[in-house]
């Protein structure tokens, strides 16, 4: 569609709002009528929301808690409306406003989709349309109280809580549970609080726990059969709906796979490996462990070696018996407790607990001579997996201090494949060393921010790592082809961790999977047979596929320097899957920064905040910046951590990516709907990202509002998600083009 769609493409940085006549958290209240024809309503505002699940043995029993506020200085009237997703079979609801209980009116599919078009016509607004094939929940709500009013639950607001159970699906041990909380995006103001919470039991064992929506769920079991699900956020608008997956299985490791496949092209997949959360000691890998810490002057500020003394006692405390350790410490010079590895008794474990209170931080930062000390620890005979646990706070300036050369002997001595796990404590470390430190001997990186508790971080993440049940984990696919995929290399799996995995398949049939390692030095090999199904509501892995691969495409660039091929491919990426992040925008900006702009006013405040020309020098300062990205400092860490983020498939936004200028921008011209990415073009028309303008000639138009329009969607209800975008949209379907065109003669809105 050439020009039009570079105009929407300046605005990669954020997430989409917009105003509407209605406000919603789980469900949506919709303002019947003003108290008078000439007093203008401000919208009404959610205040917090709370979902609380408890799901046993796949029976859900669902309570949504919400508060609204009217900010308004009048009563007002409304229709609270919840769309039922369509795997739901409702038993119970019941619904409280006020203290008292309220029977709201349950419609089917059919009878919502009417209640959706009479409010696009009356409202003449699609954005109902997203959950068109849904049925729907109305619940009259009067009265709405005036601002200063109090009706028991704080001034000019009303709480609606209700709870509903439907029994989920079991899909060869995949259980998947969904609720619409993405209905919020429309929100006029962010939310207070957002809390989900989830309470899981299973009769049979659970392996992976996972939500591709929100990824940064917080997951802890107690054993094998249950498992708590949290997530909390202030000053946030749910964009998206809640979906959870969690699997069972009896075997000693799950294998689960969910695909998605559309228009006869290659599929996308996402699969699903977790062990037993817990199981008999010949099930867990004994393993050599040496724990390195920087014992350098700057360790003094703000207590850092407080922290990490009561780090590393966590640490020596949590090892079996059955494990071999060592710890190391450096600053001019390198320490060890032993000259080799201990075995793991009462006595060797106090006496290193005692060592570790004698730290004290003072002198240089000898990182070579730290990690050659640890890896000529290792037994070579041995066939246990040997980790080292890295923890600094500075860069070299003791011994071999360039980090190509730092990198160069690791690679020399790491003959047996020891992992090593780097923590960057502070933002005064150079990533590039800690970051290909732990990519090339098999590790994981973690960086710990100034104001962060260094004790907590590292102890959490050994919880993690202490228990090895698979090494050398080697993953094969058969019955059909795979590509494509991340992560490329797989890491250990460790009892109570998973691994999800993104990427792309040729072909039909069931897949046969073969997951196969070692444990205690034996080789194991677990096979599955899955059926290849693809799931049509799983239009969300294209775009998790996609962020996962743009991730590892940015380390590529910042750790070995930018080329312009992986540019391109990064911002092919990002302009089809709509993968918002600060690092691909400034690349975008950098190629469209000459062409037409659309007529926005948030455009316009945000290249006046510019300055003018200074516009294109801050482009040329941060595309130097891309290509030659600095390996220390605050941006590198959080360019690190963004990175890592992504290649996990987490889209969401970080907490420092965007300034509120580029978000208003964002906010006017980009939307991002389940498997499709709409940009805004300068003539007020929503394309979708695949549309070519060479494609024109294809095009259907259909009048928005018309009898074509209603029947369209009868027709084909998965359209009602992309029709909602606006009155104007270009949306590609198959081979199918359709355009929503402008309404001719506008009916009067009541």
């Amino acid at each position: 569609m050439g020009k039009r769609i570079w105009v929407g493409l300046i605005m990669m940085l954020g997430i989409l709002l917009a105003v509407s006549p209605y406000v919603e958290a789980c469900g949506r209240i919709m303002i019947e009528r003003p108290p008078r024809p000439d007093v203008s309503v401000t919208n009404i505002a959610v205040q917090n929301a709370t979902l609380d699940i408890k799901i046993t043995d796949q029976v859900a029993t669902v309570t949504v808690d919400e508060v609204f506020h009217n900010p308004n200085n009048w009563q007002l009237e409304g229709t609270f409306i919840l769309p039922m997703l369509p795997e739901t079979s409702v038993t119970n609801l019941s619904l409280w406003m006020n203290g008292q209980e309220t029977k709201g009116e349950l419609l089917d599919r059919d009878k919502a989709l009417q209640y959706y078009e009479d409010i696009v016509r009356r409202q003449y607004d699609p954005a109902l349309l997203e959950y068109a094939g849904n049925g729907l929940l109305k619940l009259r709500v009067f009265p709405i109280p005036p601002a200063e009013q109090d009706l028991g639950v704080g001034k000019g607001n009303v709480r609606i809580k209700y709870t509903y159970t439907y029994r989920l699906s079991n899909d060869n041990g995949l259980c998947t549970f969904r609720h619409p909380w993405g209905t919020n995006k429309f929100s006029s103001a962010p939310l207070d609080q957002a809390v989900i919470k989830v309470n899981l039991k299973s009769k049979v064992p659970l392996k992976t726990i996972y939500s591709p929506t929100y990824p940064a769920i917080d997951v802890k079991r107690t054993d094998d059969h249950n498992a708590v699900i949290g997530f909390e956020q202030n000053k946030m608008k749910p964009d998206k709906d809640f979906i959870l997956y969690y699997t069972l299985s009896d075997q000693q490791f799950g294998v689960n796979l969910v695909s998605y496949k559309k228009n006869g092209a290659d599929g996308y997949f996402m699969m699903m490996l977790a062990p037993k959360y817990s199981g008999s000691d010949n099930d867990v890998v004994k393993k050599d462990v040496v724990f390195v810490l920087d014992t350098s002057g700057s360790m003094l500020d703000n207590d850092k070696i407080g922290q990490a003394r009561s780090a590393l006692e966590f640490c020596v405390k949590a090892l079996r018996e059955d494990d071999r350790f060592n710890i190391i410490t450096f600053a001019t010079d390198v320490r060890p407790f032993k000259k080799s590895l201990q075995e793991v008794t009462p006595a060797t474990r106090e006496e290193a607990l005692k060592w570790i209170k004698d730290i004290e931080a003072r002198g240089g930062t000898n990182i070579d001579e730290a990690l050659q000390t640890a890896l000529g620890m290792v037994d070579s005979a041995s066939k246990r997996p040997f980790m080292v646990v890295f923890m600094t706070d500075g860069i070299p300036t003791m011994g071999e201090q360039v980090p190509e050369k730092i990198l160069a002997k690791v690679s020399d001595k790491n003959t047996t494949n020891v992992r090593i796990f780097t923590f960057g404590v502070g933002h005064d470390v150079n990533t590039h060393l800690l970051d290909k430190l732990a990519e090339a001997n098999h590790g994981a990186r973690e960086y710990i921010a100034p104001d962060e508790n260094i004790e907590a971080k590292v102890s959490n993440f050994y919880t993690k790592i202490a228990y090895p049940a698979l090494s050398d984990v080697k993953l094969e696919v058969s019955g059909v082809e795979v590509y494509d995929r991340y992560p490329r290399r797989l890491p250990d799996l460790f009892r109570g961790s998973q691994l999800v995995l993104y990427g792309r398949y040729k072909g039909e049939g069931t897949k046969s999977i073969a997951l196969s390692g070692l444990v205690n030095g034996e080789a194991r090999k677990f096979a599955y047979e899955i059926p290849s199904v693809a799931d049509d509501s799983a239009d969300f892995i294209p775009r998790l596929w996609a962020t996962s691969k743009i991730g590892y495409l940015m380390d590529e660039i910042r750790l070995r320097g930018e080329n312009e091929e992986v540019k391109k491919e990064i911002i092919a990426l990002a302009k089809e899957h709509g993968i918002l992040t600060k690092y691909t925008s400034w690349l975008v900006l950098e190629d469209v920064s000459r062409q037409p702009r659309p007529n926005s006013p948030a455009w316009d405040g945000f290249r006046g905040k510019m300055g003018g020309g200074r516009f294109e020098e801050e482009l040329r300062k941060e595309d130097k910046a891309m290509k030659v990205p600095a390996p220390s400092g605050e941006k590198a860490v959080q360019q690190s951590q963004e990175a890592q983020r992504l290649q996990q498939g987490d889209f969401g936004l970080g907490n420092d990516m965007a300034d509120r200028e580029m978000r208003d921008v964002v906010r006017e011209q980009v939307q991002q709907v389940a498997d499709k990415t709409f940009y805004q073009g300068s003539d007020g028309i929503w394309y979708d990202s695949l549309y070519k303008d060479i494609d024109k000639d294809k095009i259907s138009k259909v009048e928005f509002g018309s009898e074509e329009y209603f029947n369209l969607l009868k027709k084909h209800p998965r359209l009602g998600k992309y029709l909602a975008v606006g009155q104007e949209v270009v949306v590609q379907v198959g081979e199918k083009i359709y355009q929503i065109t402008q309404q001719k003669d506008k009916p009067e809105k009541k």
